[in-house]
């Protein structure tokens, strides 16, 4: 996801390799959550403790994750305890919030191809690590 440093608002978000396979359920609040045109502003003062040696710094999190999808939509939740309520929705992308904080990202009105994209790689990387068990 980047930042913007100026403004806090989310101005990118790409989903590399979910290495896992897309679940075919949404979890609870997602499909409810208020949708809302914009794009959501981070509270960025953790960012100020970082190591600027990167350009612009860089906050990794390890954190695991669920995917799941409807065939039209994916949906990335990254703490399945907290339910949204709102959705912040620019495009095809949005941003679920749930107690205030972000809890999980949407990719919306996906063609075939974009969700088999999604699909099949996450299917590619579950068949190679049971492989290699």
């Amino acid at each position: 996801m980047g930042i913007n440093p100026t403004t806090a608002s989310v101005r990118k978000v790409a989903l590399v390799d979910p290495g896992q396979r897309v679940g075919t359920n949404i979890p609870a609040g997602y499909a409810q959550a208020t949708q809302v045109p914009g794009l959501p502003v981070i509270d960025v003062s953790e960012f100020a403790a970082l190591s600027h040696e990167a350009d612009p710094p860089v906050l990794r999190e390890a954190r695991l994750f669920g995917v799941s999808g409807d065939g039209r939509s994916v949906v990335i939740a990254l703490n399945e305890v907290v339910v949204p309520d709102l959705c912040i929705r620019c495009d095809r992308a949005g941003f679920f919030v749930g107690s205030g904080f972000l809890c999980g990202f949407g990719f919306f009105d996906l063609t075939a191809d974009e969700y088999a994209l999604v699909g099949s790689e996450a299917d590619r990387r579950q068949r190679l690590l049971e492989e290699r068990r």
